[in-house]
């Protein structure tokens, strides 16, 4: 069985409880997509935030760079073997994200919204 590591919860908001195995990795690839680049020292991998594109009108142009950035960066985790991304910005302030992810166990489905105040994970 693949180890995808052990962590704190840091979705919604930082906690003390300990995630490990698919919740961790789940949790670690949303963060991936939310931290700006150079923000945390010890993971200069993460490198996209969906942040940016919010409270504007996005292009399909704009969309297609949001997904091919976001597996960019999903795909800079060891653990991630392949990642998929289907976008749309169902309101201004807000966008959803379908994620696929391949890693050792298997396919890995995630739905992420993020929005100008919050960052939902709906695992499918």
């Amino acid at each position: 069985m693949a180890d995808f590591g052990t962590d704190l919860s840091a979705l919604p908001d930082l906690s003390w409880t300990l995630i490990t195995g698919l919740d961790n990795l789940a949790e670690a690839a949303v963060r991936c997509l939310i931290t700006p680049p150079g923000s945390l020292f010890y993971a200069p991998e993460y490198r996209f935030d969906l942040k940016q594109f919010l409270n504007r009108e996005i292009t399909p142009e704009a969309l297609f760079e949001l997904e091919v950035r976001a597996v960019n960066a999903l795909e800079a985790d060891p653990r991630i073997l392949a990642a998929e991304v289907r976008a749309r910005q169902p309101q201004r302030n807000q966008l959803d994200l379908e994620i696929e992810l391949q890693t050792e166990a298997g396919p890995f489905a995630l739905v992420v919204r993020v929005s100008d105040v919050s960052v939902e994970v709906l695992r499918a």
